[in-house]
C-alpha cells in the first residue's frame, strides 16, 4: 500500500480511487480486481469512464454478488452468492449501552446455484494451497467455537438469536478519574504535531464551498430507510415500498422554475449529462438552493427487471469530486445539478 497511497501516509487502509489508478495502464501496479458486493458503477463518481481503460489493462475481474448488476457485466468470473436470509454471517458483537451478540442464521437454504461467502473464500483457498487457513469443514463449526469462548453456542444462540451480557466497563468517563485519549499526547489536541508533521493543516480550516452556478442547485444525495443503498431496488417487496426516488426542491426553487409537486423533470449537471425522469417532491425539508435525492436508483441492467430505469442516478450527475487531502476519501457533495422539465 505505501506504493500506492504514497501521498497519503497518514492511511493505513486501502483508497479505493488509488487502488482504481493503480490498476490501468500496462505498467499498472495492480493486475487484478476481486470485488465483493460493491457496485463500483453507482458508488463511485466517474467510474464508468475509468472501468472501460482498467477492464483493458487488468488481467483478472471476479465479482461475487447476489444479483446481476452493472459491474457484473464488466467481470470475467462472476461467483454467485447467496443472500443474507439463506447464509450464516459472523456475529455481531456490539458493547453499546447493553452489550449484546446477535447471529445472523438462514431461514431457509441457499436457492440456484449460490454459495455463501465463506464457502467461495474456503473453496478458492484450497485451490490455491490455502486450505491449512480453513481448518472446519463449515462455518458452523467456527460460530459454535466462538460462541463457547463466551459460555453460549451455536444451538443457544439459534434459539435467542440476541444475547445480553453485563456491562464491565462503565459507560461514561469515571468521576475524577484521568482520562486518556488515542492521541500522541493522551490528551484531546487542537493542534495536531502529528498533522503538521506531514504537511497538513495543524487546526481545523474552514474551507468554504464552491457556489453553484446561476440556475443549478447543490446536488445532495442520502439514503432511503426501505432499501440498502442501491442493492435491494430489484428486491419486489422493498420495490413496492419504495419504486423510484424523489428529488427535493424548496417551494421557493419550485416555485421559480415553475415545476409542481410530482411531476416529472430530469437532472442536468452543467457537463451537459442528464438523468433519467425523477419525480419533484416539493418540501420545506431543503434549502432553496440545494437538491436532495435517495441513492441508489437509476439501474441501466436490464436484468434488474424492476430497478431498470427506475428513479435517477445521482453518481452519474457528480462532475466536481473533491478528494480530501488528508485520506485520499471522496467529498461527493460538490457537484451542481439544475431540473430540465419534460416534454408533454
Amino acid at each position: 500500500m505505501a506504493t500506492v497511497q504514497k501521498d497519503y501516509p497518514l492511511v493505513t487502509t486501502g483508497i479505493s480511487n488509488a487502488l482504481i489508478d493503480h490498476s490501468m495502464g500496462p505498467d499498472a501496479f495492480f493486475k487484478g480486481w476481486f470485488i465483493y458486493a460493491t457496485n463500483l458503477t453507482t458508488t463511485i463518481p466517474g467510474i464508468r469512464r475509468q472501468l472501460e481503460q482498467a477492464a483493458d489493462s487488468l488481467e483478472l475481474i471476479v465479482v461475487v454478488d447476489t444479483m446481476p448488476a452493472e459491474i457484473t457485466g464488466y467481470a470475467d468470473v462472476v461467483l454467485p452468492e447467496c443472500t443474507y436470509l439463506e447464509r450464516y454471517d459472523d456475529l455481531r458483537n456490539k458493547a453499546e449501552r447493553t452489550p449484546t451478540l446477535a447471529l445472523r442464521s438462514p431461514a431457509f437454504p441457499p436457492r440456484h446455484d449460490s454459495k455463501p461467502a465463506w464457502w467461495i473464500a474456503r473453496e478458492l483457498a484450497g485451490h490455491l494451497d490455502l486450505a491449512d487457513y480453513f481448518p472446519w469443514q463449515d462455518y458452523r463449526e467456527v460460530l459454535d467455537w466462538q460462541l463457547q469462548q463466551i459460555g453460549s453456542s451455536l444451538e443457544e444462540m439459534e434459539r435467542i438469536g440476541v444475547k445480553a451480557f453485563p456491562r464491565k466497563t462503565p459507560l461514561y468517563f469515571e468521576a475524577g478519574k484521568q482520562v486518556k485519549f488515542n492521541t500522541p499526547s493522551g490528551r484531546i489536541e487542537l493542534y495536531s504535531q502529528h498533522l503538521a508533521g506531514t504537511g497538513h493543516d495543524p487546526l481545523p480550516r474552514y474551507t468554504p464551498p464552491e457556489r453553484p452556478p446561476e440556475g443549478y442547485f447543490h446536488l445532495n444525495y442520502g439514503r432511503a430507510a426501505a432499501h440498502t443503498f442501491g442493492r435491494t431496488i430489484n428486491n419486489p417487496l422493498l420495490f413496492e415500498l419504495m419504486p423510484e426516488n424523489t428529488v427535493w426542491v424548496h417551494p421557493a426553487a419550485a416555485a421559480k422554475l415553475a415545476v409542481g409537486n410530482g411531476e416529472y423533470v430530469r437532472l442536468k449537471n452543467p457537463e451537459g449529462t442528464h438523468s433519467n425522469r425523477i419525480r419533484v417532491r416539493v418540501t420545506q425539508r431543503i434549502r432553496p438552493d440545494s437538491v436532495f435525492m435517495v441513492h441508489g436508483f437509476g439501474h441501466t441492467d436490464p436484468r434488474q427487471r424492476l430497478a431498470h430505469g427506475a428513479g435517477a442516478d445521482d453518481s452519474g450527475l457528480m462532475h466536481n469530486v473533491k478528494i480530501d487531502p488528508v485520506m485520499g476519501g471522496t467529498g461527493m457533495r460538490a457537484s451542481f445539478v439544475t431540473l430540465v422539465r419534460e416534454e408533454a
